[in-house]
């Protein structure tokens, strides 16, 4: 499976000079205003750049300026971004600047690095000097045209190596649903969604209508599994195509095929959630985001959806941030080592990121405790202290840290 194992940014919000590494599965675990949201906002941001005409898009759906996406916490322009990324077994490295004012990047790259070879270029100028390299394709030149975000967003497949095509592939399918209200999950909609659900939930019910049988079987099955007195879910078409959901729950053992169907906009919020949750595991997405995963969820469900969460992230990529210690606590404790990262903020105000059980106290008590209870105990508060104290040290000694 091809995923982002590392993201650094400098200039989005709070994230000054920020790193952090990822697996297929990660969560992000930190105080409320410490950024785990703001770390979603920008994974959602840069996959924006690979969609044509994404960016204009990205910010009319959450109703934000460009200027928004600035931090103000030093005098820097442009947002410079660099993402690592495992495709097909090769490290491939995608860095880029963003200018906000031409709102695309100026300069970006592609890089191979295991060779160190440049596969993909772009040079700011007056027009843009490209340069592509890869099995049967070998293109240098200058091509006037006007884009948003990363060139590759406007670039035919047939003038992209395979392994640039992929790599584009990956980041495009970025998708951050980090505004999942009850209200959108409840409306009606319509159109085609492969891209899955939307970044509130707004498009679930066309996105569901949409999916093909097998999927539709076993999207139900897998919900099913979290709430067995579903027996279906029947799509209701309204005037001029737009959808909505009934849930047809089982009244008796005896009335299946006559079961009671309640309409989502009078379905629980936390059912709602889930199954939008479920839904998205079946949409284009490559990298799916989730901000606050188990708002609205019964603790019960909580252990179903955090097997349904991993399940999935053996297909694609899953991103997760969370307050729930019990969330936590159903992480294998092999699996918390290596995903849970810990977002904090610096004395300065910026955004910073480091693998919660590399920190001395939490990785001592996973020995004892489950990884929840790690958190219980091990204050956020004190945590913060302690990684920042972690940063300054690897720093001291001449050394790159982890995690940023």
């Amino acid at each position: 499976m091809n995923f982002i194992e590392e993201v650094r940014i400098d200039n989005f919000k709070s994230l000054v000079d920020f790193s952090i590494k990822l697996g297929p599965f990660a969560c992000l675990i930190g105080l409320n205003g410490a950024g785990k949201s703001t770390v979603l906002q920008a994974l959602g941001f840069i996959g924006s750049f690979f969609k044509p005409m994404g960016v204009q898009s990205w910010l009319s759906q959450r109703n934000w300026e460009i200027s928004d996406t600035a931090t103000k916490l030093s005098s820097k322009k442009n947002l410079t971004v660099s993402v690592a990324m495992q495709i097909d077994g090769r490290r491939i490295v995608w860095k880029g600047s963003f200018n906000r004012v031409k709102v695309c990047c100026t300069t970006e790259s592609l890089l191979d690095d295991e060779s160190g070879s440049e596969i993909f270029s772009v040079s700011s100028g007056s027009m843009l000097a490209v340069h592509m390299t890869g099995p049967g394709t070998n293109q240098s030149g200058i091509w006037p045209i006007k884009y948003q975000g990363s060139l590759l967003s406007v670039v035919d497949a047939g003038d992209l190596a395979p392994v640039i095509q992929r790599a584009r592939g990956l980041l495009a399918g970025l998708t951050a649903l980090d505004l999942m209200i009850p209200q959108s999950l409840r409306a009606s909609s319509r159109g085609f969604h492969p891209e899955g659900i939307g970044i509130a939930g707004e498009t679930l019910g066309a996105f569901y209508a949409a999916l093909d049988p097998d999927s539709k079987r076993m999207l139900i099955a897998d919900f099913q599994k979290i709430y067995p007195h579903i027996e279906k879910i029947e799509v209701e078409k309204k005037r001029a195509g737009w959808i909505i959901l009934n849930f047809v729950e089982k009244i008796s053992s005896t009335n299946v095929g006559r079961g009671l169907a309640i309409k989502a906009t009078h379905t629980s919020d936390g059912m709602l959630r889930v199954f939008g949750v479920l839904a998205q595991g079946f949409s284009s997405a490559s990298i799916i985001c989730f901000d606050e995963v188990e708002n609205g969820i019964n603790v019960e469900v909580t252990e179903k959806l955090v097997q349904a969460l991993v399940e999935i992230s053996r297909k694609k990529q899953v991103i997760v941030t969370t307050h729930s210690v019990m969330l936590l606590n159903y992480l294998p404790d092999d699996l918390a080592r290596s995903s849970v990262q810990f977002i904090y903020r610096t004395d300065a105000g910026a955004t910073h990121s480091v693998p919660y059980f590399s920190l001395k106290k939490a990785a001592q008590q996973l020995e004892f405790y489950t990884p929840g209870d790690v958190v219980l105990d091990y204050s956020l508060d004190r945590a913060a202290l302690d990684a920042a104290a972690l940063e300054k040290s690897i720093r001291g000694r001449g050394l790159e840290p982890e995690c940023r």
